[in-house]
């Protein structure tokens, strides 16, 4: 069985909160273990989580290591994750929140993805 870790922020109101909820939703756990870590607890949605989806809660991470240079700030915030078996993919679902990004480099993991939710070209 391969093993997923999801890294988003919460699961308040916002199309990347509906997008991880749909794909949650649909998800093949017969052939996937699949983790889902969160920064923040506030939840808009009422429905009813798959029972094989793994939540987890990431440590608060202070805002103030969002306006540093990632590096620097990779270099000062350390997540524990000791205790974790190595994932086969590790995601960033959100993309704009430092605790996914650096939750997804952390985490044990063979493969990263980086999930954008818009034009990177914009972005630039």
């Amino acid at each position: 069985m391969k093993r997923i870790a999801f890294f988003q922020d919460n699961l308040d109101v916002g199309g990347i909160q509906k997008s991880i909820m749909n794909l949650l939703r649909n998800f093949d756990y017969d052939n996937y273990q699949v983790d889902l870590y969160l920064s923040d607890k506030k939840s808009f949605w009422q429905e009813d989580f798959p029972p094989q989806l793994n939540i987890k809660y990431l440590k608060y991470i202070p805002k103030v290591f969002s306006f540093m240079p990632f590096e620097l700030a990779r270099k000062l915030v350390k997540i524990d994750f000791s205790d974790v078996e190595e994932y086969d993919l590790a995601v960033d679902f959100n993309s704009y929140q430092f605790s996914c990004a650096l939750g997804a480099l952390s985490v044990p993991a063979k493969r990263r993805v980086m999930w954008i939710h818009n034009d990177v070209s914009i972005k630039l």
